[in-house]
């Protein structure tokens, strides 16, 4: 217990004191006690600080609250529950707790002085507790040795007897001698017998004070634990209440490092409360130019919105008309198409009677073959005429096959591309109905680039319009030149079925009977009569006639 901690030096410190204080004294007393001298550094400076930051109300409200938890349990120990209800609330306001709790609980001229008996008499128990144990210690010692004694004597008179048995087992004659000495000497025995007498009396004695001080010490023991006890919890309270000091100074520290700190932090809201203040006229004055501003912007922006209106319209009226537009370039591309199929089916019957006409063509040539099998120079002349008419005509007829399938390719590419126009303008299309949802700021660039997109779509237009013109031409030509070569191919058929009747009925058996005048087609073999017979042609027959004529 002597170190105890805190609360042996609170003891030792309040020890240095004087022992003056040991019993509570009255109110007038107290308050000289209190005018005393004051006790050392560290409690005269834990007290000052807890005075000068009113913290005491707070540590005796704490230790109120630690007596009214014990207080609590004796109460359910013994269950008093009523005086439980009026003492469990230890959290009530300041005049409730007032008004319940003694004035000396709450008064620091009160508490420390009762602070100060308590622990001078702690001390004095303390002091008591180590005198008791002295005591103890002493009286243990005694009896120790009252015990030794005890035992010598017993083994001192446990051997005499052994040697008085041996003595009589072995010399029982000598024995009878003594015996009759000490009977003789009865003085001698008596003096023994007192004194042995003496001896068991002290011995008795002794016994029971060793048993007296058994007893006092078990009391003393209990009596220490009971005190030890009571040391640990006035101990463990003195301790709770020197941390709960030190707590206070820690808080005392803290609130004024917390004092400081909001100092500053007030001066800084001052300064910039100050700050704001002086800002805030320019903010007004902003806020309200700001005002003014969006009533001009809200004013333009329904002058737009209208404008926005307007051009929105204008745009769908342009839209209908270009749809308007598109239909009947589409109805016309698709007359021009239907002409292209009546042409390509025209075209087709054309090639129907060019094969009839080459079958036909065919059968003559057999038959002029037949005739000039009979004739000699004549039949030569005739297969070469018709070879060379043959090959000039299929020449023609091929390269007009040529020509109609590149008219008919043309055709298929101008109504791709016419078609390909259509996905285009459909596309565009979308893409003006997705411009007009979305992006409505930008009406009129998306309007300039349809519009130019639109002019170019016309112009391809015109441009299909001119293949088509074009093409419709080329066909018309073709159709024009085939059926100048039916023509030629009618006349030459005419021509040599003329030249054939003519042959048959003018064919001697006979060479020499033979005439090149007869014949109304020119002769290969007479220049005069190739000349004439070339004059009665076209000029396109006389041209192909006059190239392919051999010299």
């Amino acid at each position: 217990m002597e170190d105890g901690g805190p609360q042996a030096e609170r003891s030792r410190r309040l020890a240095t004191q004087g022992l003056l204080n040991s019993l509570p004294k009255p109110v007038k007393d107290v308050k000289s006690v209190v005018r005393a001298p004051p006790p050392p550094s560290c409690v005269s400076g834990c007290c000052v600080e807890s005075t000068r930051l009113a913290d005491e109300r707070d540590f005796l409200r704490g230790y109120t609250e630690r007596l009214l938890v014990q207080l609590r349990t004796l109460l359910q120990r013994y269950g008093e529950l009523e005086k439980l209800k009026t003492l469990a609330d230890a959290a009530q306001d300041d005049e409730m707790m007032q008004e319940r709790l003694a004035p000396w609980l709450t008064a620091s001229e009160y508490a420390n002085p009762l602070l100060q008996a308590y622990d001078l008499k702690i001390q004095e128990l303390e002091i008591a507790v180590g005198d008791n144990k002295k005591a103890m210690d002493r009286a243990a010692a005694r009896a120790e040795g009252l015990a030794k004694e005890n035992t010598a004597l017993r083994q001192e008179l446990e051997a005499a007897a052994e040697k008085m048995v041996l003595r009589m087992q072995n010399e029982p004659k000598a024995m009878n001698d003594d015996w009759m000495n000490i009977q003789e000497n009865g003085e001698y025995l008596q003096e023994i017998n007192e004194r042995i007498d003496v001896l068991m009396a002290e011995n008795n004695m002794l016994m029971e004070q060793v048993s007296l001080q058994d007893d006092e010490i078990g009391a003393m023991k209990k009596e220490l634990m009971d005190r030890d006890q009571q040391l640990q919890v006035m101990g463990q309270n003195f301790n709770d209440a020197t941390l709960a000091l030190q707590e206070l100074r820690d808080a005392c520290s803290q609130v004024r490092e917390e004092k400081t700190h909001c100092e500053r932090q007030l001066q800084r809201y001052a300064a910039s409360i100050a700050q704001l203040e002086s800002a805030k006229d320019s903010l007004v004055e902003q806020t309200d130019a700001v005002r003014r501003e969006r009533d001009s912007l809200e004013i333009r922006l329904g002058e737009y919105e209208e404008m926005l209106e307007k051009m929105k319209m204008g745009g769908e009226r342009k839209d209908e008309n270009f749809s308007v537009r598109y239909q009947s370039v589409c109805i016309r591309l698709r007359e021009l198409t239907n002409a292209l199929e009546q042409k390509d089916m025209t075209v087709d019957e054309l090639q129907e009677q060019n094969s009839e006409l080459q079958a036909e063509f065919e059968a003559v040539r057999q038959d002029c073959e037949g005739m000039l099998n009979v004739m000699n120079s004549m039949e030569k002349q005739l297969t070469q005429y018709c070879a060379r008419e043959d090959a000039v005509a299929e020449e023609r007829v091929s390269s007009l096959e040529r020509e109609l399938e590149m008219r008919r390719t043309e055709a298929r590419e101008a109504k791709d591309e016419s078609e390909e126009q259509h996905r285009k303008v459909q596309l565009l299309n979308d893409q003006l109905n997705k411009v007009k949802a979305d992006c409505a700021n930008r009406f009129t660039n998306e309007f300039e680039v349809l519009h130019q997109q639109n002019r170019d779509l016309k112009a391809q237009a015109g441009e299909l319009e001119y293949k088509l013109s074009q093409a419709k031409k080329e066909s018309v030509s073709a159709l024009n030149s085939s059926q100048n070569e039916r023509e030629r191919c009618e006349m030459a058929r005419k021509k040599l079925e003329e030249y054939r009747s003519s042959s048959y009925s003018f064919i001697p058996f006979s060479h020499s009977r033979m005439q090149p005048d007869n014949f109304d087609r020119k002769e290969p073999l007479s220049g005069t009569t190739r000349i004439e017979a070339t004059e009665k042609l076209d000029p396109a027959e006389k041209s192909k006639i006059d190239y392919h004529t051999p010299t």
